[in-house]
């Protein structure tokens, strides 16, 4: 069941990057004045120091990183999974930002 949910996941995260990159996905979030991330995807720094985003709204940023958890969760370092009480499910991949200037639709008239 977890390697179905974790393929789920990356085929989700895949569709968020296609979308976003023929510029289906609208009202993207603002990062900074440079980079943005598509829909309601969360902001959260990469360990490069650069921009990445978390594929789900207002998400909790792991420690490490590299992953995210959604919201009203915590990020378990040990175990790789996203916490809430009881319940446990593996945490996401973060992705890098878009620069806005490449946003398609952006900086048309």
């Amino acid at each position: 069941k977890l390697l179905q949910e974790t393929n789920i996941m990356k085929c989700l995260l895949l569709a968020v990057a296609v979308l976003a990159a023929v510029g289906l996905a609208e009202g993207n979030v603002k990062c900074d004045a440079t980079h943005e991330c598509p829909g309601e995807d969360t902001c959260c720094k990469l360990a490069s120091g650069q921009w990445g985003c978390c594929p789900v709204p207002q998400a909790v940023c792991c420690a490490d990183h590299i992953h995210c958890c959604p919201h009203g969760t915590t990020c378990e370092v040990k175990t790789g999974h996203c916490q809430k009480g009881q319940e446990s499910t593996p945490w996401l991949n973060k992705f890098p930002a878009f620069k806005s200037e490449l946003v398609p639709g952006r900086n048309e008239s």
